[in-house]
């Protein structure tokens, strides 16, 4: 069987040409970053497998931006190849396979094993590929002081981009699950990113000495200010987005220890620059007192968002608390049916969706995990709906919570899911579609 390569652009797949190579790809890498955007196959129909390679966004764009494109560029390129290369994936899901490059190339064993035992395209090419010692590259993402600021700056793009933030669940629910944490958000080295800059500005006061030298000095602790309000607000969406709050926290305590070093170093460093620089004019020692001010806000700043994530992990608890007390009470029941006739009066005109739950209730026929007979004794109220019991299921049944048979929970597979969950898809449509053949477990 022959293997076919396609990758998003910059995406650094180049690093898993071993491991593709020992898989049986014959090592041709013209066309892999183009030929799915026509939706059509290089190899045109037969005996082939494909393995489909993508990268998170903001490290795609980052690459992009150190390669000489512009912003603009660089997101729009991602978002056309993302949603070519997804749709290729739907249509050739069988014989297809989805890869995060940075996952595979931490754990490359493990996504060769995944393969060989639920690929049924790509078993052989696995197995084979396992049989060697296969090396790969390594992430070289934060080295060096442009590519901190570029993946810096390709973070808060992608933040703010509403087409890339709705490709990532589709991502992160297609691709083959890899590590502790798969499709993981990069995280900046922004110590290392402060550093460089501070190097930058020791080796400039040593090479220039006149007034125009000065004011260049003068732009650029002007910068560092700027970008520490920048890595601020990076902590700050970190802290709000993190899927493992307590793992953070404990991250970020020992984090916090490291930044006060760094800034009782910088302090020392910003007083021995003082003495040296007693010959310039009162403006610039005003400057140096202004970073040194600047500093200490930063402390106190870190230490607020440390204390506001605490208060957020909190209040999350206390909501998730609330809203199963809500959907587990005597109300939320007895008020079924006016909810229901609300949903009935909405769903007039909803012909679109009408053809999406008739579909769905086949797919609940054919599916030996739904029991409307159990369903029906389960929850009488059903009856009284009219409704047949899969039809229930699809419109109601699994939003309230409820089962579809006796070997399988809607919440339980929606918590284990939450990609699934967040898409709002039907738990038990979406495992027999898709879950089943994608290694998912049945709650």
């Amino acid at each position: 069987m022959a293997l076919v390569v396609g990758a998003l652009p910059h995406s650094q797949w180049q690093r898993l040409s071993p491991l593709l190579e020992a898989m049986g790809w014959d090592g041709r890498s013209s066309e892999v970053e183009r030929w799915y955007l026509s939706d059509r196959s290089p190899n045109g129909s037969g005996d082939v497998s494909y393995v489909l390679l993508h990268s998170r966004p903001e490290r795609c764009i980052a690459q992009a931006l150190a390669d000489g494109c512009d912003m603009k560029s660089a997101v729009s390129a991602w978002i056309a190849s993302a949603e070519s290369l997804l749709a290729f994936f739907r249509h050739n899901r069988s014989q297809a396979a989805l890869l995060d490059v940075d996952a595979v190339c931490d754990s490359p064993d493990e996504a060769l094993k995944w393969l060989a035992q639920n690929h049924a395209a790509l078993k052989t090419a696995a197995n084979s590929a396992l049989e060697r010692s296969v090396r790969v590259g390594t992430v070289r993402d934060g080295q060096d002081l442009d590519q901190n600021l570029d993946l810096l700056v390709a973070v808060q793009a992608a933040d703010q981009s509403t087409n890339i933030q709705g490709l990532l669940p589709y991502f992160e629910a297609g691709s083959v699950p890899v590590g502790k944490e798969t499709y993981a958000r990069p995280l900046v080295d922004l110590m290392s990113t402060v550093a460089s800059i501070e190097t930058v500005k020791r080796n400039s006061r040593a090479a220039k000495e006149s007034e125009e030298q000065v004011k260049s000095l003068k732009d650029e602790n002007d910068l560092v200010i700027k970008e520490l309000f920048k890595v601020q607000e990076e902590l700050e969406r970190y802290y709000l987005k993190s899927k493992d709050k307590d793992a953070e926290l404990e991250r970020l305590r020992s984090e916090n220890g490291t930044v006060k070093g760094e800034l009782v170093s910088l302090k020392s460093k910003l007083e021995y620059t003082a003495s040296e620089m007693e010959k310039f004019s009162r403006d610039k020692q005003k400057e140096i007192a202004g970073i040194r001010k600047t500093l200490s806000d930063k402390e106190r700043a870190l230490s607020k968002a440390t204390k506001r994530a605490q208060k957020l992990e909190r209040e999350r608890d206390e909501l998730n608390a609330a809203l199963m007390a809500v959907q587990g009470s005597l109300f939320w029941r007895l008020t079924f049916p006016l909810r229901w006739v609300l949903g009935k009066v909405k769903r007039v005109g909803g012909l679109f969706r009408r053809r999406g739950i008739k579909k769905n209730v086949k797919v609940l026929q054919q599916s030996e995990l739904f029991d409307g007979q159990w369903y029906l004794a389960q929850y009488p109220d059903v009856v009284q709906s009219g409704l047949k019991p899969e039809e229930h299921y699809v419109r109601h049944g699994a939003f309230e919570g409820r089962d579809p048979g006796p070997y399988f929970s809607s919440k339980n597979y929606l918590r284990a899911n939450p990609d699934v969950a967040k898409a709002g898809l039907n738990p038990l449509v979406h495992y027999v579609l898709h879950g089943k053949d994608e290694g998912r477990r049945v709650a």
